[in-house]
């Protein structure tokens, strides 16, 4: 069958037309593909990881424990009356399950606070652990688990240098981050020193949020008057009021 000439005929509308559809039609499947990658995401969004509970301990394992409390960084625990309560000063406490007179391997449960500038956020928090103390480790090896009704992040320790197995948990409070960590004397496993520092752990409390003071921006504003300048102040770090 022969086709009409109008059909078979090239003309310069249907050469542009061509080339338009030659240019536009991969940023069209393109922009498809896009909105469709978002609607699948919308629908189907990454689930949130479910902390980890630390497992519940018998009131009568703790009930003859000691009880220590830091009222500067606001937080108590229990431990084993035989462990000995080796380091304790402002920021940092550390109890070991040895006699520190006898040497040998110190293990146990340590906590410390890190002061920050600023108050943290889930996202914020994060950052600042994976910028400046997970080392060569990667943020996914972060293990979210539960603390005192809290989300913590603990680390699992991926090597074991002369038989001290330590793991490390994560938390902040405010604007301070709470670093703990757990460590095990894997040469003398009848100790049960993983068990035990577990079930501190259970035992671990923020006493009084009061006591965990709230840093804020160091920074300021200039005042309409064009010569005061006020900083941030208060909880909730808002400028001061300027004068009248």
């Amino acid at each position: 069958m022969k086709l009409p000439k109008e059909l078979t005929t090239v003309t310069p509308l249907s050469k542009y037309l061509a080339l338009f559809l030659l240019i536009a039609l991969p940023f069209i499947g393109f922009y498809l593909g896009f909105k469709y990658q978002e609607v699948f995401d919308l629908s189907n969004p990454t689930p949130t990881p479910t902390p980890l509970a630390i497992p519940t301990v018998d009131p009568s394992v703790t009930a003859n424990w000691k009880i220590y409390k830091n009222e500067r960084m606001g937080i108590s625990f229990n431990y084993p009356s035989e462990w000995y309560l080796f380091a304790d000063i402002a920021d940092s406490v550390q109890i070991i399950s040895t006699d520190p007179e006898e040497g040998g391997n110190w293990a146990g449960f340590n906590m410390q606070t890190i002061p920050h500038r600023t108050l943290f956020t889930d996202e914020t928090f994060i950052s600042i652990l994976e910028n400046n103390f997970l080392g060569h480790r990667e943020k996914n090896e972060l293990i979210p688990i539960e603390v005192d009704g809290m989300t913590a992040y603990k680390l699992e320790p991926d090597a074991i240098p002369e038989n001290l197995s330590m793991t490390e948990i994560f938390l902040y409070e405010g604007s301070n981050i709470y670093k703990i960590k757990l460590i095990e004397d894997v040469g003398f496993p009848e100790r049960n020193e993983k068990q035990i520092n577990t079930q501190i752990l259970s035992t671990f409390r923020f006493t009084n949020e009061n006591n965990v003071e709230a840093a804020c921006l160091a920074d300021a504003k200039m005042c309409p008057d064009g010569k005061t300048w006020v900083v941030r102040q208060g909880p909730n770090c808002e400028f001061a009021p300027c004068p009248e």
